[in-house]
Order: structure tokens, then sequence, then C-alpha cells
């Protein structure tokens, strides 16, 4: 996929305007200012956005994804010259010894999940494979497996809110439309209730199914769509496919194909980073000498076992995090929670 594609830059600029919180003033919204930055390696420059100002009021995934109203900051941390794909973050952006740069001018060792033409913008490359050439360039820089693994984290989040939503194949109108509905079910004194932003736009999904299951016509659709895009927006992808079972009766073969194939492939690259760092997590618990931080990431991996719907393996993680002396008390909150989304 070439990233100067017509579709492909539309779907960047749609998913610019849809992914938009509007539920909070704009004086505390995320903002940020191009930055020019000029690579260590190849010596070139390019720009690219940096943060200014972020908020925390999107709420928190329970695989640890802190949100902001607004604009994502985890979309616009990372940094990727796109000419010869070092990448990292602003501070990484200063100097690098003489042996990476070896490897990456001269050897090639970068290697981009999607081909990126010389002439591309830093900010037009999708997040997550921004996040997936750091880990790359962190591997040659000899950074900790830790720092690698988060890498990964950050690049299944990123999949999540970045160019793909799956609404966007349906059309702007369509867009438009599930959006218009879910703001008509808004409810400021349930959202507050809960605290969590995050925790109550899935339970909205959850609701959004049970409105398709006793409608018809527009309504089911509409409802079905809102819930498919809340539970893809959120990580709980498990539920965005059952929620697909209503949508293959009511929606014209052709169409539904489309938008099954476009969420399947979406779902799919976020469970591949999800795969990555959860190798690298579960050997990193094995030598963690810090009890809280290694109840942490115990509980981690639960967590993305159950997104990768390893059941077994998920009980057994949260089981082990609650074992560990010094766990900190909100967890075993939040393991009762995930543990409750399990099949019987």
């Amino acid at each position: 996929m070439d990233l100067h594609s017509k579709r492909y830059l539309l779907i960047l600029i749609l998913t610019a305007v849809v992914i938009q919180v509007r539920f909070v003033d704009e004086s505390h919204a995320t903002t940020k200012k191009k930055t020019q930055f000029t690579c260590p390696v190849c010596e070139k420059k390019f720009d690219d956005f940096v943060l200014v100002s972020t908020n925390n009021f999107g709420g928190q995934d329970h695989d640890f994804l802190e949100r902001a109203a607004g604009e994502q900051p985890v979309l616009i941390y990372p940094k990727t010259c796109p000419h010869c794909f070092y990448s990292g973050y602003p501070d990484d952006f200063k100097s690098v010894s003489e042996a990476v740069i070896e490897q990456i001018l001269h050897k090639g060792a970068l290697k981009p999940m999607l081909p990126i033409s010389q002439d591309a913008k830093s900010y037009e490359i999708p997040a997550s494979i921004k996040y997936d050439l750091i880990a790359q360039t962190y591997r040659l820089c000899a950074k900790p497996e830790k720092t690698i693994a988060r890498q990964f984290l950050n690049a299944s989040w990123a999949t999540r809110m970045e160019p793909g939503l799956p609404l966007l194949i349906l059309g702007e109108e369509v867009v438009d439309q599930v959006h218009q509905w879910k703001r008509d079910q808004w409810n400021k004194k349930e959202a507050s209730r809960l605290g969590n932003l995050a925790l109550y736009r899935i339970q909205n999904a959850r609701d959004y199914i049970e409105v398709a299951k006793s409608s018809e016509g527009e309504v089911q659709t509409i409802a079905a769509l809102a819930a498919i895009e809340n539970f893809r927006l959120y990580g709980e992808n498990a539920e965005a496919a059952n929620a697909l079972l209503i949508l293959k009766k009511i929606m014209p073969e052709k169409r539904f194909s489309d938008f099954e194939k476009y969420l399947n492939e979406s779902i799919a690259r976020e469970r591949h980073f999800q795969t990555k760092a959860l190798l690298l997590f579960e050997k990193i618990i094995q030598t963690e000498e810090d009890k809280n931080e290694k109840a942490c990431l115990t509980y981690l991996c639960g967590e993305l076992h159950r997104r990768l719907e390893n059941w077994d393996k998920a009980r057994k993680y949260y089981v082990q995090c609650l074992q560990i002396d010094d766990h900190p008390d909100w967890l075993e909150k939040w393991v009762k929670e995930q543990r409750d989304l399990l099949p019987n």
C-alpha cells in the first residue's frame, strides 16, 4: 500500500475529524505544533508535530492505554524520518552511534510494515508503523527489552484510533448518521457516574447491541454499526466480531463483505502488535524484581491474552498477578472486572 494513495489520504483526513471527542471544553483539548527535526542518521530534515498540552478526560482502557478528549497523544508521540526510517521520540533525534548509522544507512536494517515513499510526510505515516520502527531502532541501539515491548504495546493502541476506522469504508454519510445517533444516546450523568469514559463507551456498545436486537430497518443497522465502532475503538475485538453477526443479516452481501474484510484486517494488525508485546512481557516478568511492576505486567499479560481470546492463559495470569506480594490495591478491582468478561 502506498501512503500517498488517494484513498489512504482520504481516510487519514476523515479520521482526524471523526475521532474527535466533543464532550469537553476546547480549552482542555490536546494541542500540538509542527516542528522541524534533523535526522541524526541521514542528516535530512523533516517536519512532524510535537505535543504541547493534553488531558486525561478520555478515560483509560484496561490494558493501560490512557486517553485524552480530543486528539490522542499516542498518535502524536512517535517520529519517523521518511528518508532512512530512523524512528524514536523527540529526544532520540540528537545523536546516534556510528554503528547504528552503519546498520541503517548501509545495511537497510529498518523495515517499515508499509512502503513509505521518499516524499512522504512524517505525520502521514501511521503511528503504529512508527512505533514498530521505533522498536526496530531501539533493538539496534540495544535498548532494554521492556522498552521495546512498550513500543509494540503502543503500536497496538495506535491501531485502534489511527486511519482505518471501519465505518469509513461505508462512506461519510454513514459515519455522520452513526455519530449523530450516538450523540443522541449520550448520557452525561451516567458517564460521570462511571468516572472512566472508556468504560462508559464500552458499556454503550453493549447497550447498542441490545437496541439492534430489538429494532428493525435503519435503526437496527445504525445501532449495530455504532456498537462495532465502539468495540473496535476500545479494542474489544471479540465483541466487535460477534456484533458482525447482526449486521450480516441486514446489510447487502457485497457491502457487508467489504466492511467485514476491512474490520478484520484492522483487528489483525492490532493483534499482531499485541502478540509481539506479549511475547516480550512474558519473558520480562520472569526476572522482574520490582514486585509492584511485576504484578502490573503479569496482569497485562493476562489482559493481552484475553484480547487475543486465549481465555485459559488470561485466567492463569489474572490469578498469578494477585498472588504477588505488594500488588497495587486497584489491581484487584481490575482483575475482577476483566475476569467477568471471560466466557464461562
